[in-house]
């Protein structure tokens, strides 16, 4: 299957600058689009400040805001962003708790470039068939319109939203 890497956008963030400088190089090589910042609080405030990133790459040790608290947060509050954890510290670090903080995959440095782009194709896969799994959850097969799942569900949201606005 021929996946088009140009549609994906990726931030590295990893505290050794040099580092994040060749990875992100490497990853335009490959035909992403990528960019790179030296510590989690200036991951969040990229991805808060441009919605368009569909993959972060992230050390797990980093000074502040550390690779798993970085996951946990964008899992929380970027839904659509897939997250590889990266370390070259593999005691201490299960890749259990890297799964359960919200990251797609784990890898361990160095790695070699075909490893790491196997992993982010594989979550561009995943994120497709999950695109295409909720789309036909919510649509009648035969005439394409919303079935009634999507109608309840859209009713839900309606009804919580016009609590909110009479609260106002």
């Amino acid at each position: 299957e021929h996946i088009d890497y140009t549609e994906e956008k990726i931030l590295v963030a990893d505290d050794e600058e040099a580092f994040a400088e060749i990875l992100r190089d490497l990853l335009g090589h490959k035909g992403f689009k990528a960019h790179f910042v030296t510590n989690g609080k200036d991951a969040l405030t990229e991805l808060r400040k441009d919605a368009s990133y569909t993959f972060l790459i992230t050390d797990i040790i980093m000074p502040g805001l550390d690779g798993l608290q970085l996951t946990e947060k964008v899992a929380t509050e970027f839904s659509g962003i897939s997250i590889i954890v990266m370390t070259g510290y593999t005691n201490g670090y299960r890749y259990v708790d890297v799964i359960n903080a919200g990251a797609i995959d784990f890898i361990n440095k160095p790695f070699r470039t075909e490893e790491l782009e196997a992993k982010i194709r594989r979550g561009i896969i995943e994120r497709n068939i999950r695109t295409e799994l909720k789309r036909l959850t919510i649509t009648d097969s035969l005439t394409g319109l919303f079935n009634q799942r999507h109608f309840y569900s859209r009713l839900k949201d309606e009804i919580i939203r016009s609590q909110r606005q009479e609260l106002r």
